[in-house]
Parts: structure tokens; C-alpha cells; sequence
């Protein structure tokens, strides 16, 4: 499917949330958005391809994380889990925080 210049994946159906919503490792807070059906998903943040899920519905790549105040985490999953440095940054950009992260090496399998 294409939107605007981006292409996107397939979705059954499209959910903004009224409520504070939890699913499976995820938090989904009002105004946000939930898209019902397939697994495959990502975002496009200026140009740049973030928050991708496989087939299976596992988390990989560089993933920026937004809270409801405006600040947000900012670092790499593998297979759902953190790996390497993860940044937290306050609404306007700035550096709150660095975590060091490290990915188990177990090969995660469904």
C-alpha cells in the first residue's frame, strides 16, 4: 500500500486508544495507535525506517520509544530484547540518560 511518498504494509484495521492499553511487551498510551492484524509493521520517522516487527511479531532494529509527556528511549532490539546502548532523551532533545545493554546470544525462537 502506498501513503503520501511511503510505502507501507497491509493492515487489517487502524485503533487509536482512549485508554492506557497493555500487550504483550507494550504500552500503548491515549492518541496512540494500534494497528490490528498483521505482524509485519513499521513507522517512518523523517525518512528513517524505525519500530519494525517481523512476520512473527518480534521487534528489530532501531526502535524509538515515546512516552505521553513527550520524552523518549531511543536504541536497537534483537528479537523483541535491548541490545547495546539505549538513549533516553527529555522532550526537547535532550540526553537524560545512556544504558548499556546486552543481548542474551540465545538464538529466540517461536
Amino acid at each position: 500500500m502506498v501513503h503520501g511518498k511511503d510505502t507501507l504494509p497491509y493492515k487489517d484495521s487502524l485503533e487509536i486508544q482512549k485508554d492506557t492499553s497493555y500487550f504483550d511487551h507494550k504500552t500503548y498510551y491515549p492518541g496512540d495507535t494500534l494497528y490490528i492484524g498483521t505482524c509485519r509493521t513499521f513507522e517512518k520517522i523523517h525518512g528513517q525506517i524505525v519500530n519494525q516487527s517481523d512476520t512473527n511479531c518480534h521487534a528489530f532494529g532501531l526502535w524509538i520509544i515515546t512516552d505521553s509527556l513527550g520524552n523518549y528511549w531511543r536504541g536497537i532490539l534483537n528479537d523483541g530484547a535491548k541490545e547495546g546502548t539505549w538513549q533516553k532523551f527529555n522532550k526537547v532533545g535532550k540526553l537524560l540518560m545512556d544504558e548499556e545493554s546486552v543481548y542474551d546470544m540465545i538464538k529466540h525462537t517461536s
